[in-house]
């Protein structure tokens, strides 16, 4: 499907452009631009060390990712916290809530099944072994590399 795409788009640019340009046009199809190898092998360390912090319960760590102006959705916060809102603002804040979950769930370790990337966010996709729950989490990040908003979800 993909080929047929492209010979369908490669022909009807042969007729609307002069035939440089379609070459030109033809060319970008095999091209695999730099750009995005150095976001992805980013992402994937990111991933990497962003799961064996968790997995350690190196809290530390764990904040290292975070921005200190970072805000956190999730159903567990209304659960650990006893807020109805579900979300807290702060680095401060949020390490209070991982310490809780740590230290609530002592066997708590991520398996990742796959990461989807956005433009500027990346979700993590992950069974826990705290009643083999599924979980997705939406990460957006600064300038800096640093996580400013999670937006986490769950199967349970």
């Amino acid at each position: 499907m993909t080929k047929l795409i492209q010979s369908l788009s490669i022909v009807f640019l042969s007729v609307a452009l002069p035939f440089h340009a379609v070459a030109e046009v033809k060319s970008t199809f095999d091209a695999k631009p730099k750009v995005a190898k150095t976001e992805k092998t980013t992402q994937q360390r990111f991933t990497q060390t962003w799961l064996s912090a968790w997995n350690r319960h190196a809290l530390d760590d764990i904040m290292s990712h975070y921005a200190d102006e970072v805000e956190l959705a999730s159903p567990f916060v209304a659960k650990l916290f006893k807020q109805s809102s579900g979300t807290i603002t702060g680095k401060k804040n949020v390490r209070l809530y991982f310490q809780k979950g740590l230290t609530n769930y002592p066997n708590l370790k991520f398996k990742l099944l796959t990461t989807l990337n956005g433009a500027d966010s990346i979700m993590l996709i992950y069974r826990t072994t705290v009643n083999n729950i599924l979980a997705a989490e939406v990460m957006y990040f600064d300038n800096d590399g640093k996580i400013i908003k999670v937006i986490a979800h769950y199967s349970k």
